[in-house]
């Protein structure tokens, strides 16, 4: 005989809807990897005591706002600067589905972030007098022109001490070799061959600024391309300097202000 495992509760079979309000969706963009960071980096709203749920995509999701607009204030622990940027909340409810508009808001890697090996890093320290007694500034803005075009370029904060770190965008076609090395090359560079030590006419700069052809001139005649380096601060006059810039390594460069 079979035994009778039913119980004497009812079956519901429906118990209620519930609708939300989804009024915020928040991107947050690692510009290293170009992925979404872990939970480590967290999202609020100044306005609004609403906490975020990260759905599976890992967007930062936020229901039921209801002023407007809002300001997201970003923790970026220790990998990233904290952000604090004003937004609408674009609500939408009722029985269509909800496509608010999404906030994208691309990180910016503190000197702590773990870059990967082989990235071009521009690292160092801005301060009132030179090192080891200068005091660090912060809030100084660095930036390093041409990157990754002729009219672009790439920049990066200071931390309280006056660190910075600018990761660099290299192609294939800016990267030039000579003195054992490799070297970011200007905008319009003639690329990537060669290595300043055949034997022909010329002095191993190739055709451009310091790019070898591998067709002329020694070694101890190449001469890196220079890039421009600047250093903004409201309390301070900026600092513009020409440095060479090596690929898939790291470049320090430390600035004192005045």
């Amino acid at each position: 005989m079979a035994r009778d495992r039913s119980s004497a509760w009812d079956h519901a079979t429906h118990v209620a809807t519930l609708t939300t309000t989804l009024s915020i969706a928040v991107d947050l963009v690692d510009p290293v990897t170009g992925g979404r960071p872990g939970e480590d980096v967290r999202v609020s709203l100044a306005d609004a005591p609403v906490d975020p749920v990260t759905n599976p995509s890992g967007y930062r999701l936020f229901f039921e706002v209801q002023e407007d607009p809002v300001t997201l204030v970003v923790d970026g622990g220790d990998r990233f600067f904290d952000e604090r940027t004003t937004v609408p909340s674009g609500s939408q409810s009722g029985n269509q589905p909800p496509d608010p508009e999404i906030v994208t808001i691309e990180l910016t890697p503190t000197p702590a972030y773990r870059f990967a090996s082989g990235t071009t890093l521009l690292r160092g320290v801005v301060t009132e007098d030179p090192l080891p007694d200068g005091a660090g500034v912060a809030d100084a803005t660095v930036s390093l022109a041409g990157v990754p075009t002729a009219d672009a370029s790439v920049e990066a904060p200071t931390t309280a001490s006056g660190e910075y770190v600018l990761p660099v965008p290299v192609s294939a076609d800016r990267v030039v070799r000579g003195d054992g090395d490799r070297w970011l090359d200007v905008p319009g560079g003639d690329g990537p061959p060669g290595n300043g030590n055949g034997n022909g006419n010329g002095n191993g700069n190739g055709n451009g600024n310091g790019n070898g052809n591998g067709n002329g001139g020694d070694d101890d005649q190449f001469q890196p391309p220079t890039h421009e380096v600047t250093v903004d601060h409201d309390d301070y006059q900026p600092k513009t300097s020409q440095i060479p810039v090596r690929a898939g390594a790291t470049t320090r460069h430390d600035v004192v202000l005045d």
